[in-house]
C-alpha cells in the first residue's frame, strides 16, 4: 500500500529595515496524519538579533487536528482564530508583523480626556517604529491640553477642532482625521494602510502585532452593519433601494478613506447630506439625494455618523437578487434581507442578542461572569450600547479569546490592574 505526502509551504517575509528575507515553513505529515513543522532561511542575508515565529493552531501543534481533515477544510476560519494568519519579527522589546510593510492610522475621537491612556501607551509601546500613527481630533481642545493627551502620550498628533453635534454630525470631525492621516503619506513604497476610528471609551483587545497583522491582510475597508430591518428604503427614479446602515467605528482602506474625504459634505442645518446612487440604474451616472428621501423603520435612528460611510462610499443599492457584492467591502457578499449583523466587525459592541452570535457570547460571558464583571444592559440595550463596568480576570481573558480586535465601552473609572497581562502579551 502506498502512502500519500502532501507539503504545505507559507513563505513569510521578515521585515528589515533594508531588505525582507524570505523564510519558508515547510508542514509535513507524521507517521500518525498529523503536521509537524520545520522552518529553513532562504536568503544569505541573517541577523542573529531577530527571530520569526509563525502561530500554528493549538489544534495543528497537539495533533488533535488529523491532517485529513485539514485538507478537507476543517481549518478554522481565520475571524475564529487569528493567531494562525499572524507572523512576527521579535526583535529584543519590539515586535512588527512580518507580511510586509503596512501603516495602521489610529484615529481618535475624544472630548477632553483619553481614560486608560497607560493602556494605550504600553500597547504602543509594543509596536514598531513606523508602523502606527495616532490622530486626535479633540472637541474640548483645551481640556485635552489640560489632561496632558498629547504631552503624556508620544507620537500622538492633534488635527484642527471641528465643531460637532452629537447624532447631527460627528462625521465631519472624522473627515478631518481622515484628511491630516492621508497628507502625511506614512506608508513605504507599496505598503498597506488602514484608517481605525476609535471612541474614548475604547480600547485594543489584542497586542499591537495582531491587530497590525490582521488589518494589513488585505485592502477591504471593514464595516459592521445593523440588521436590514433597521436600514432605510426608498424609491427613486422608478427603482427601490436600500440605505443600509452601519455601526460608526468603521476601518478604511487608504482608497476609500480618499474617496470619503473627497466626496463628504458637512451637515447642513437642515441636516442635509449627500446619499449617492451610483450602482445598478445609476452606474456611470452618479446621483445625490438626501436623507429625508428614505423611509426609517421605527428601531432605526437617523444620526447621520452610522449612514454616511456606506451611503457616501457604495451608496444606496437596489436589492436586486437578494444580495450584493461590492469589491473593497471586507466581509464577502452582503445578504440584503437578513436581519443579523453583517460585515466585518472589528469593534466589539453590544446592542441586542438577537443580532449576532460572536457578540452576544462574548457579552453573555461577561454578563454571566460569577467573579465580579458587569455589563449595563444585557439582554437588550437601547438608547446607548453597552457599558463594561466592572470585568474581572475571566472576563478580560474573554476579550482577549474573541474575534474582535477591539471593544467598546470601558467604564473610564474601571480598576483592571492584569489588563496588560492577560490582553496586551502575546500568546
Amino acid at each position: 500500500m502506498s502512502t500519500a505526502c502532501f507539503y504545505f509551504i507559507v513563505v513569510v517575509y521578515h521585515s528589515d529595515a533594508a531588505f525582507l528575507s524570505p523564510k519558508t515553513i515547510t508542514r509535513t505529515p507524521t507517521a500518525t496524519g498529523h503536521l509537524s513543522v520545520a522552518a529553513k532561511t532562504l536568503s544569505n542575508h541573517s541577523n542573529s538579533s531577530n527571530t520569526v515565529k509563525l502561530h500554528i493552531l493549538p489544534e495543528l501543534a497537539s495533533g488533535e487536528l488529523p491532517l485529513s481533515r485539514v485538507l478537507d477544510g476543517a481549518l478554522p476560519t481565520a475571524q475564529q482564530k487569528l493567531p494562525v494568519l499572524h507572523a512576527s519579527n521579535a526583535s529584543r522589546n519590539t515586535t512588527a508583523q512580518a507580511f510586509g510593510a503596512g501603516v495602521v492610522h489610529f484615529l481618535f475621537m475624544l472630548n477632553d480626556d483619553l481614560p486608560h491612556a497607560d493602556i494605550w501607551r504600553e500597547f504602543f509601546g509594543n509596536a514598531l517604529a513606523g508602523s502606527w500613527k495616532v490622530f486626535v481630533h479633540c472637541q474640548d481642545s483645551a481640556g485635552c491640553a489640560r489632561n496632558g493627551v498629547f504631552s503624556n502620550n508620544p507620537g500622538f498628533k492633534q488635527v484642527p477642532t471641528t465643531p460637532t453635534w452629537y447624532c447631527h454630525d460627528l462625521v465631519t470631525a472624522m473627515k478631518q482625521l481622515l484628511s491630516f492621516a492621508l497628507t502625511a503619506n506614512a506608508a513605504s513604497m507599496g505598503g498597506r494602510e488602514k484608517f481605525v476610528f476609535l471612541s474614548e471609551s475604547t480600547l485594543p483587545i489584542k497586542p499591537f502585532p495582531e491587530i497590525h497583522s490582521a488589518l494589513l491582510l488585505d485592502d477591504n475597508s471593514d464595516f459592521c452593519l445593523f440588521p436590514s430591518d433597521q436600514w432605510g428604503s426608498a424609491n427613486i427614479d422608478g427603482a427601490f433601494v436600500k440605505l443600509l446602515k452601519h455601526h460608526q467605528w468603521v476601518v478604511l482602506s487608504r482608497d476609500h478613506a480618499s474617496l470619503f474625504v473627497r466626496d463628504w459634505v458637512p451637515v447642513n442645518a437642515r441636516s442635509e447630506w449627500h446619499i449617492w446612487l451610483k450602482s445598478g440604474t445609476w452606474q456611470g451616472a452618479p446621483k445625490g439625494v438626501y436623507p429625508q428621501s428614505f423611509y426609517y423603520p421605527p428601531a432605526a435612528n437617523t444620526c447621520t455618523d452610522e449612514w454616511a460611510f456606506m451611503a457616501t462610499i457604495f451608496g444606496a443599492l437596489e436589492p436586486l437578487h437578494g444580495a450584493q457584492y461590492l469589491p473593497g467591502f471586507g466581509g464577502g457578499h452582503i445578504d440584503m434581507d437578513t436581519r443579523t449583523t453583517q460585515g466585518r466587525c472589528r469593534t466589539w459592541t453590544f446592542w441586542d442578542n438577537t443580532w449576532d452570535q460572536a457578540t452576544t457570547a462574548l457579552a453573555s460571558q461577561i454578563s454571566s461572569d460569577v467573579y465580579g464583571s458587569q455589563l449595563s444592559c444585557y439582554p437588550k440595550c437601547h438608547a446607548r450600547p453597552a457599558t463594561m463596568q466592572q470585568l474581572s480576570d475571566s472576563s478580560l481573558m474573554a476579550l482577549r479569546r474573541s474575534p474582535f480586535l477591539f471593544a467598546r465601552k470601558f467604564n473610564p473609572d474601571m480598576w483592571m490592574p492584569q489588563f496588560s497581562s492577560i490582553v496586551l502579551e502575546a500568546s
